[in-house]
């Protein structure tokens, strides 16, 4: 159950900080935006590679 919250968390930080950006939007970036929009939706994604999953993890920011 633990891990399908994190998950969840996951997919809901990816829905709103990455696959909602509008094409438009995305197109106006420049390249060292894409650079660390694209590092950001890996480590979400490779959260559930981390080794303390699914107790013991740290959501990445997209700050940093």
């Amino acid at each position: 159950q633990l891990a399908a919250a994190v998950r969840a968390e996951r997919d809901r930080l990816l829905a709103v900080n990455v696959d909602s950006i509008n094409p438009v939007r995305y197109a106006a970036m420049s390249k060292a935006q894409h650079v660390k929009l694209g590092a950001y939706r890996q480590a979400l994604l490779d959260v559930t590679k981390q080794s303390g999953f699914p107790h013991d993890i740290i959501f990445p920011t997209l700050e940093g």
